[in-house]
């Protein structure tokens, strides 16, 4: 169901370029860096042979319901956003666990090919919170691709899914990866797509000259587009066909029609990534257990809110903890 808009930018970032861009510089608490120093990390083991890196920050009780928050693409757990609503959180009661994907930008334990179709290792994360806090209610928050990971795992559990898992949000998601592709690799977007492909060969450049092997012969110093490093990294190594076979079969909207466990969608009509079309799809709109919260403005994973909005101006990180706070009760 769509619920009403209520983000007001201010005068100044206000359109998508100027949203998205402004929210990586906007000024943070100082208490960010005190939290990550403060937590604990785990490396868990994946099915397949690979491996996860998770940072735990303790709630204000032994019984504090779970955040487990997710980052977006050449992210990491130490990224502003995921420690942002670690910080809010924890001020309402929660603990955190900020993961690493395997396509984190930082020290990563993974040698395996991190992409938006991992639904595999929000299992195996949500094995291990509720191993180590048994009992407690679980609330799951992904910003970008990690969202799209998120919600793709949420469909597959479908009627199935764990019952500590009280909540999701995602941020800022590209439910439908080859419009949200097609879009980032646009002219007019060429200084995101520059962003992200640097990042993104560097992170690959990184692996190779650590782990010799790890990506064999593949080669990417001609890739100029997502498009062209899914087809030529993603698809050759985890087993799809093309970069729009990858797309089609890890595209969260195929599976948003299944998911049960209460979910909300924060999304900008203005994210000059993320074609809002996509928002208006019908499967969407027809599940009970999904709400769609959009806005006019906000970019990607932008949402600098007006002065005296929030105490911290990032709207869409105080949704979602509301969010996931009302429904743990």
């Amino acid at each position: 169901m769509p619920l009403a808009a209520e983000f007001l930018p201010p005068a100044w970032p206000k359109g998508g370029m100027g949203q998205t861009i402004w929210a990586n510089y906007a000024p943070r608490s100082a208490a960010l860096r005190h939290l990550h120093a403060t937590s604990r990390s785990e490396v868990l083991a994946t099915p397949d042979g690979d491996h996860l890196r998770v940072h735990w920050n303790k709630g204000p009780t032994p019984q504090a319901p779970v955040l487990v928050l997710l980052h977006g693409l050449t992210g990491c757990a130490q990224s502003a956003q995921v420690l942002g609503l670690a910080e809010k959180g924890a001020a309402v009661g929660f603990t955190s666990v900020r993961v690493d994907l395997r396509n984190a930008l930082g020290e990563t334990p993974s040698v395996g090919v991190g992409h938006a179709g991992r639904s595999e290792d929000i299992n195996t994360i949500l094995d291990h919170v509720i191993s180590r806090a048994p009992g407690r209610a679980i609330a799951l928050i992904g910003y970008s691709l990690g969202g799209n990971v998120a919600l793709k795992a949420l469909g597959e559990m479908a009627d199935q899914a764990r019952p500590e898992l009280a909540a999701a949000v995602t941020i800022s998601v590209p439910i439908d990866l080859s419009a949200a592709c097609t879009a980032i690799d646009a002219p007019d977007n060429w200084m995101f797509r520059r962003y992200f492909v640097t990042r993104l060969k560097r992170i690959v450049e990184r692996r190779q000259r650590e782990r010799r092997g790890q990506y064999g012969s593949i080669d990417l110093r001609d890739v100029d587009s997502i498009r062209e490093f899914d087809g030529r990294l993603v698809a050759q190594l985890c087993g799809f066909d093309s970069a729009e076979d990858y797309y089609q079969r890890s595209s969260a909207l195929a599976f948003i029609g299944d998911i049960h466990v209460p979910t909300l969608l924060i999304q900008a009509i203005d994210d000059p990534f993320v074609p809002f079309g996509a928002y208006e799809n019908p499967a969407i709109s027809a599940n009970p257990a999904v709400s769609l919260l959009a806005t006019r403005h906000g970019g990607h994973a932008g949402f600098w809110a007006r002065r005296g909005t929030d105490s911290d101006r990032f709207w869409a990180e105080h949704r979602a903890i509301a969010f996931c706070r009302q429904r743990v009760r």
